[in-house]
């Protein structure tokens, strides 16, 4: 037995410091470093919101795509790819086949024609935050988050004539709501120089904004009448990210 250790020992006393050191010189793994930068791109919705048939109630009318502009950022704990992120995002989106709105008051109101026109663009408004997990290969970083947050969603005044008629003409006024909003997103950052990154992100986000819609000038309440509008709306976000890194 002394003999085995007598043979062991100076082998133990050589291998042991040089596995040390080469422990203490191995290159460190790279971690990503926290962020804040500017975003925008496309908005493209999914679902109801979408929809253009006058008889449907849940449909909104809302064009898409759209487009988004928005700041982003995240802070990386020391020595993790883990951290804490969050976005603000606006979008706007274009009022989307006025006629079908027109047809279908001519009717239901029983005259030659009607005319419908929106006073401006739908708006969408979200501020999220949550958790986000980044890998860094060399110049690029890839990161995905899971956020949650409040969604604004804006909807402009419609105008009704019928008929040239001033008398007749009704409106529903620009409205808004907030609701919850959940994303999922994922993105790739280049490294342009040590501290500032061209990105590319996607985000998939579904929200329910709650609006309450009032009427003006209605007669009565026939053809389409929207006074309490839910929307479940999904939407992708896509789009280029300029960021400074720290």
């Amino acid at each position: 037995m002394n003999r085995l250790f007598a043979y062991i020992l100076p082998i133990l006393t050589a291998v042991l410091p040089a596995s040390v050191y080469a422990q203490s010189t191995a290159p460190a793994k790279p971690r990503p470093q926290s962020y804040i930068g500017a975003a925008g791109g496309g908005s493209f919705l999914f679902g109801p919101v979408t929809r253009t048939d006058y008889a449907d109630p849940r449909a909104g009318f809302v064009k898409s795509p759209g487009w988004y502009v928005g700041l982003e950022g995240a802070y990386f704990f020391r020595n993790s790819g883990f951290g804490l992120g969050g976005s603000y995002t606006y979008a706007r989106h274009g009022f989307s086949h006025p006629r079908n709105l027109s047809d279908g008051y001519a009717e239901d109101f029983a005259v030659d024609s009607a005319t419908v026109t929106a006073g401006g663009p739908f708006s969408k408004m979200d501020i999220v935050a949550g958790p986000t997990y980044a890998l860094v290969h060399k110049k690029f970083t890839f990161d995905f988050r899971v956020y949650g947050g409040i969604t604004h969603m804006g909807m402009p005044q419609i105008r009704v004539d019928l008929e040239d008629n001033a008398d007749a003409t009704f409106y529903q006024k620009k409205s808004a709501g907030i609701g919850f909003a959940v994303q999922l997103g994922a993105g790739v950052h280049y490294s342009i120089i040590r501290n500032l990154s061209l990105g590319l992100r996607a985000d998939y986000r579904i929200s329910q904004p709650q609006i309450h819609v009032q009427n003006e000038n209605r007669a009565n309440n026939a053809g389409r009448l929207v006074t309490d509008y839910r929307p479940l709306i999904m939407g992708l976000q896509t789009g280029l990210s300029l960021s400074y890194r720290f």
